[in-house]
C-alpha cells in the first residue's frame, strides 16, 4: 500500500458504511413502546424521592443533583449562588427528613403523579 493509497481506500470505507449499517439495521424489529405507567427505573425513583412534596423547595434543590447527578454541596452551591455548608446543610437536613418520614423509594403513577410533577 503506498502513502497516497491509504486515504482513497479510508475514503472508499467510509463511503461503503452507511449502506452496510442500514442494511444490518433493516433486520432490527423496533422497540416496543413504552407504557408510562409501567416505568421501572431506579433514577425515575430517585427524581420523585427528592421532589418529595415533605422537602422544601431550597431542600429538593439541595438533594437532587446530590442524587440524581453526583455532584458535590461545593458544585451544586455554584450553580445557585449560594455557600457550599448551605448547602450541605440542606442536604443533611433534606437526608433527615427522608429518614423521619419514611419517604417510600417508589415510581408514582396516574393522579399522584400528576400532582408531584406539578
Amino acid at each position: 500500500m503506498s502513502i497516497r493509497g491509504g486515504p482513497v481506500r479510508r475514503e472508499e470505507t467510509y463511503a461503503r458504511k452507511p449502506a452496510e449499517v442500514g442494511r444490518a439495521l433493516e433486520d432490527v424489529p423496533p422497540p416496543e413502546p413504552a407504557d408510562p405507567d409501567s416505568v421501572d427505573d431506579d433514577l425515575l425513583r430517585l427524581i420523585f424521592t427528592s421532589c418529595h412534596p415533605v422537602f422544601s423547595t431550597q431542600a429538593r434543590i439541595a438533594l437532587t443533583p446530590r442524587l440524581l447527578g453526583g455532584l458535590g454541596s461545593e458544585e451544586t452551591a455554584r450553580a445557585f449562588l449560594a455557600s457550599g455548608a448551605t448547602v450541605a446543610q440542606r442536604v443533611v437536613r433534606a437526608k433527615r427528613t427522608l429518614g423521619r418520614a419514611g419517604i417510600p423509594f417508589e415510581v408514582l403513577y396516574g393522579a399522584d403523579r400528576a400532582a408531584r410533577l406539578r
